[in-house]
């Protein structure tokens, strides 16, 4: 059981960063666009 929250919390982990350089991505994205 715990093992398995520890699995989800990294991935959980991975995907913030993920998200956050989607983040970065598409704001560098959009003031090339203005």
């Amino acid at each position: 059981m715990k093992r398995e929250l520890k699995r989800i919390k990294s991935r959980e982990e991975d995907w913030k960063k993920e998200r956050r350089e989607w983040k970065d991505k598409i704001e560098e994205l959009e003031g090339k666009m203005e």
